[in-house]
């Protein structure tokens, strides 16, 4: 099956349609590689998606600013809207300055919120418990949320406001916070650690999943409760709905919505796309892999393609209709651990980091490029 991106971006439209073209993900070669200083695997990667303003019509095209997260740092990068570069704009060291013990604050993931000012709020959590909330136009932490007991493993920004956040996290609790206030609306007890959460795009429902392959439902209550009391709302584990144990007990690492069904991943790469409704798998994806891996997965904002990584290196393009293998990236030089991977806003890119806090990028050559590539390698 052959696909293709658009060749240019309208900025009135919010969900551009990515077209087909022959050979998009077999034609990429990877192009750049950024080593960060901090030594540590990069455990995640964000877009700035294209976040529109809920108070204005006006669109904001940030899709070409990345974000990663590896030891104690989050870093943001300028792709350039797909561009030859990948160049840093910013880097945030949370660690205290009278700090030694620095793996008591690695950071685990980041979610981003646009501001009318024209700001970008980045929210970050890990091993310290507590979320930090950064202004990228002021380089500063602006907010610091505590609450939770243990380490926070997920952070997701609300699909429909951004001044709502969710946080999961080992001490058994997910809770949402409300940025403008400071404060956590509800704590969600699981009783299980958890590892990954995703919103429903209604944003009305969120499923976790657990270090132990628990996956719940959990509806959000009504806010207007929680805004007027000063202590949050409590939702127990017996109100949210059970889904089967598809992965076992193993530790899932990724959660996605797609096409209104799931894909769901453990670490030891067990990859599902399933109905929600009846819990019926419509397939599973091969990932040829023989040690367990952590590696967030990424889904294109068509809902048609699926990359995911691997502990040697490979990243795997995958159809998500199909179950189709469409594209094994690799390189000689890609060799380390794939922690986390993320297309670009029209798939002609795809940009994967992990261990060792590499951060890789595979970008689509056409076809004459390619054969040009060809003649002058045969010419030396």
């Amino acid at each position: 099956m052959t696909k293709r991106p658009p060749s240019s971006r309208d900025s009135q439209e919010p969900e551009p349609k990515i077209q087909r073209i022959d050979n998009i993900f077999s034609n990429m070669r990877l192009r750049r590689i950024v080593k960060e200083n901090h030594g540590h695997d990069i455990s995640q990667l964000s877009f700035f998606n294209d976040h529109l303003s809920k108070k204005s019509a006006k669109q904001i095209d940030t899709s070409n600013v990345l974000a990663s997260v590896g030891g104690c740092q989050l870093s943001v990068y300028d792709n350039e809207h797909c561009g030859d570069h990948l160049d840093i704009m910013s880097n945030f060291d949370i660690t205290p300055s009278h700090e030694k013990q620095e793996a008591r604050h690695r950071l685990k993931t980041v979610c981003w919120f646009y501001r009318e000012s024209g700001d970008a709020l980045m929210a970050t959590a890990g091993a310290d418990a507590m979320i930090h909330v950064l202004s990228l136009a002021n380089s500063e932490e602006i907010i610091l949320l505590t609450g939770h007991t243990s380490t926070v493993s997920d952070l997701q920004s609300h699909p429909l406001n951004d001044h709502y956040m969710l946080s999961t996290s080992k001490d058994g609790t997910a809770r949402l916070w409300d940025l403008r206030q400071e404060r956590c609306l509800v704590v969600f007890e699981a009783n299980a650690a958890l590892s990954i959460s995703c919103f429903h795009p209604s944003g009305t429902t969120f499923i976790t999943g657990s270090e132990h392959g628990d996956i719940y439902e959990w509806t959000i209550p009504s806010l207007d409760n929680s805004i007027s009391n000063d202590s949050p709302v409590r939702v127990s584990k017996q109100e949210a709905r059970i889904f089967n144990k598809l992965h076992g007990s193993k530790y899932m690492d990724c959660i996605r919505y797609a096409n209104g069904n799931l894909l769901t991943k453990s670490v030891d790469n067990q990859l599902h796309y399933w109905r929600p409704d009846t819990q019926e798998i419509i397939h599973s994806f091969s990932i040829a892999s023989q040690e367990n891996n952590h590696s967030r997965f990424d889904v294109s904002r068509d809902g048609h393609y699926l990359c995911v990584g691997s502990h040697h290196g490979y990243v795997y393009v995958f159809d998500i209709h199909t179950g189709d293998l469409l594209a094994e990236l690799c390189h000689k030089k890609a060799t380390k651990a794939v922690r986390c991977s993320v297309f670009t806003r029209d798939c002609r890119q795809i940009v994967v980091a992990g261990e060792d806090a590499f951060i890789m990028r595979y970008d689509y050559i056409d076809r004459k490029t390619l054969d040009e590539w060809a003649k002058w390698r045969k010419s030396k």
